[in-house]
C-alpha cells in the first residue's frame, strides 16, 4: 500500500496540491532548489513531485514540504479538500 496522496472523487489531487505548492514557493519567493535544500532531498526529487508530476506526493511529502514553507498542511491541500458550509457538510 503507498501513501499516495488520493482524492475522494478520484480527482488528481498530486497535481493540485504540486500547483498549491509551487504557488506557496512564489509567495515565499523562494526556488525548487531553495525548497530541495531544506528539506534535504535532491532538486530532481523536488522536481518529479512538484513540477513534472512523475512522482504523486504523498501525506508526507506534503507534511515535509508544509513544514519547510513554515504553512499548515490544510494550506497546501486546500485545492482539493472539500469545501464545507458552516455546519460541516460538502458545500455545494
Amino acid at each position: 500500500m503507498t501513501n499516495t496522496v488520493v482524492a475522494p472523487s478520484g480527482g488528481a489531487p498530486s497535481r493540485l496540491i504540486a500547483s498549491e505548492i509551487r504557488a506557496e514557493l512564489g509567495r515565499q519567493q523562494l526556488s525548487n532548489r531553495r525548497l530541495a535544500m531544506q528539506l534535504g532531498v535532491s532538486f530532481m526529487w523536488v522536481n518529479r513531485r512538484i513540477n513534472s508530476g512523475e512522482t504523486d506526493l504523498t501525506f508526507e511529502d506534503v507534511q515535509k514540504i508544509a513544514e519547510a514553507l513554515n504553512v499548515p498542511v490544510q494550506r497546501l491541500m486546500s485545492s482539493w479538500l472539500p469545501r464545507m458550509d458552516s455546519n460541516h457538510q460538502p458545500a455545494g
